[in-house]
């Protein structure tokens, strides 16, 4: 009996609080980080200047 009580509890207290706290926070912090900064750096930075370098040049070239 012992071993279901206390199996359980260490199951969804530790089990349950690990996943939810330390994989909730990671994800969000993490996860967020991750994508506002190489996410929106790769968006602005090379998604801007592929679009000035190589649009410009197509552009260029065309006329």
């Amino acid at each position: 009996m012992d071993f279901w009580i206390f199996g359980f509890l260490d199951f969804w207290i530790f089990g349950f609080l690990d996943f939810w706290i330390f994989g909730f926070l990671d994800f969000w912090i993490f996860g967020f980080l991750d994508f506002w900064i190489f996410g929106f750096l790769d968006f602005w930075i090379f998604g801007f200047l592929d679009f000035w370098i190589f649009g410009f040049l197509i552009l260029i070239t065309l006329h």
